[in-house]
């Protein structure tokens, strides 16, 4: 049986939800249509932390890349072919 952090990997994204970006998703509450925006999370002990809410998909994929290195103490490398691409990190 695959470890939690395998099934979350390959688990199948949801349309209009998902990001090319681990831990950022889209975030449109249905009472509140005008708070519509990119949001990064983490898990942290088990639990989910809302990292923060961002106009655009690259500024959550910045911020969770922040996050996951003040947290797991080294860099995190998400798809690197995106990041360089959008300028995330160093070609």
């Amino acid at each position: 049986m695959p470890c939690s952090s395998l099934r979350q990997v390959n688990k199948r994204k949801q349309p209009g939800k998902s990001s090319r970006f681990f831990g950022v998703s889209w975030y449109a509450p249905k009472d509140r249509p005008d708070r519509r925006a990119w949001r990064a999370s983490i898990k942290i002990a088990g639990k989910t932390v809302t990292i923060g809410e961002f106009h655009t998909e690259l500024e959550a994929a910045k911020a969770y890349l922040e996050k996951a290195a003040h947290v797991y103490g080294q860099p995190v490398r998400l798809d690197d072919a995106e990041l360089i691409k959008a300028g995330l990190i160093p070609n």
